[in-house]
């Protein structure tokens, strides 16, 4: 039995929050998307249904540890036994490689705007279908394979990948090069 307490809850931010974040105020960034011809509307409705999905969630598991992928790097990951992936396909990936042996759950935030091929439910069907006081969990997994390598350089760099979890790309930056492998 997993306690909920040991459960990590990983979201991402929505491109809204990211884009206030990052231009720093909301004007700025209606007056960048009118510039782009981007629907302002379609991104303020996800990052709203993305917020729904957040505090349903939150209020079946008050006691889990939530965190936004930027806060991933502080967390103590031998105090958690499950993750749940909050987000979408992207997210999931860049979630997983802070997977050890804990069993991860893809939860699609926005289930209108992404269908998710590596996420098991969207959050609201989730939260719907667990109890009213949610105190553990058992689970059923299902083991995926994964790949961790370590790329030498001719310079005498090395670069450790992490384990992959989904797919992995071993080519050259430059398509109409020539490459050679020693896998």
């Amino acid at each position: 039995m997993i306690e909920t307490n040991s459960i990590l809850v990983a979201m991402k931010r929505s491109k809204w929050e990211r884009d206030i974040l990052r231009y720093g105020s909301e004007e700025y960034v209606r007056r960048l998307y009118r510039l782009q011809n981007v629907s302002c509307d379609k991104i303020i409705s996800s990052h709203d249904r993305q917020h729904l999905a957040f505090d349903k969630i939150k209020s079946k598991l008050p006691q889990a540890v939530f965190a936004f992928r930027e806060e991933l790097h502080h967390i103590d990951f031998s105090r958690i036994h499950a993750m749940f992936i909050l987000g979408g396909d992207n997210h999931f990936v860049y979630v997983s490689h802070y997977a050890t042996s804990q069993p991860v759950l893809g939860l699609n935030s926005d289930p209108h705007t992404s269908s998710g091929a590596l996420l098991s439910f969207s959050a609201e069907k989730f939260a719907d279908a667990l109890p009213e006081s949610v105190h553990g969990f058992s689970f059923e997994t299902e083991d995926w394979v994964r790949i961790d390598c370590n790329i030498y350089y001719p310079d005498g760099r090395q670069t450790e990948t992490g384990p992959g979890t989904s797919e992995i790309s071993i080519r050259n930056s430059f398509a109409d090069m020539m490459s050679r492998y020693f896998v």
